[in-house]
């Protein structure tokens, strides 16, 4: 199913974008008995059902079009959710001023837990602005996972 997923990427990420949306990613999962092409995209500020419905009719008339999977399946288009772990460039590109919230294999600064902002990263690491002044640089491979910092109240 993978090589199914990434034939269809090129086209489905090229229709996502013509909506001026993120294309996130692709899975074809069988579940409950059903095939379904669940197809993930995001945007600044959060999706909406109206970003899904026009996303999700041009990518259903493309998938008419070409007929690339000869199985019955249902088609999904959502956000990815708030809690979506932040792991290529393009994730990171699209947080960069956004607060992260980084948990560590291993404590840093004696601590495996870091909020900060999102200043920069290369293929490597990435640096946050922990408060003030306070910069810290943390490899990619000493995180066991980041997401977007989420605020709950005023």
């Amino acid at each position: 199913m993978s090589n199914l997923v990434k034939k269809l990427e090129p086209e489905i990420q090229r229709i996502v974008e013509k909506h001026n949306l993120f294309y996130v990613d692709t899975v074809f999962v069988r579940e409950d008995g059903n095939n379904i092409l669940r197809i993930y995209i995001d945007k600044k500020g959060g999706v909406t059902l109206d970003d899904c419905q026009n996303a999700s009719n041009d990518i259903s008339d493309w998938l008419d079009e070409t007929d690339p999977i000869k199985n019955s399946y249902f088609l999904e288009v959502s956000s990815p959710g708030l809690d979506r772990p932040i792991k290529t460039d393009r994730d990171f590109e699209r947080c960069i001023d956004e607060e992260l919230e980084v948990n560590l294999y291993s404590p840093l600064n004696g601590s495996k837990k870091l909020v900060g902002k999102l200043l920069s990263f290369d293929k490597d690491s990435f640096k946050l602005n922990t408060g003030g002044n306070s910069e810290i640089e943390i490899k990619r491979s000493q995180a066991s996972k980041i997401v977007k910092h989420i605020k709950i109240g005023g």
